[in-house]
């Protein structure tokens, strides 16, 4: 017995074509508008611009972002994560292709001190530079080794 065939209509491939577009689309603005926010975090953080706003800390602020749907936990990672690559002295088109899974994993690190003689932000600068090119799991094992 042969498996059946689906034979998909020109109107059919033609949706299935622009819902592909659409789909690839959405996932690239969510990740725009992740770094977006994660470049905003950090500057009112850096800028102490959420004690203007009446907060007596960032993680108090990070808090009120629970009101709006922003999990607290995911609000500090992406802080965390430009902290990191600012530190570390990255550019966005260098860090932004790695993804948000990766980045959030090296985001474990903290930018003070150094490992095995090397200053943190160099450590974080050559992990998140090789990631691209590493699986989320080589990703963690290295940090867990740091």
């Amino acid at each position: 017995m042969e498996p059946t065939q689906v034979v998909v209509g020109d109107v059919e491939a033609g949706r299935s074509a622009k819902i592909k577009r659409e789909v690839n689309r959405l996932i690239k603005g969510v990740s725009e508008v992740t770094f977006d926010l994660a470049d905003l975090l950090y500057e009112i953080k850096s800028k102490n611009f959420f004690a203007e706003w009446g907060f007596t800390s960032f993680s108090q602020y990070l808090k009120s972002l629970i009101e709006q749907g922003m999990k607290y936990s995911k609000s500090y990672y992406l802080y965390r994560i430009k902290e990191n690559c600012v530190s570390a002295g990255l550019k966005p088109e260098e860090y932004e292709p790695v993804g948000v899974t990766k980045l959030r994993i090296i985001s474990q690190l903290k930018p003070a001190g150094e490992y095995n003689g090397v200053p943190m932000p160099l450590v974080i600068r050559e992990l998140t530079l090789k990631a691209l090119n590493m699986t989320a799991e080589e990703v963690q094992f290295e940090v867990d080794t740091i």
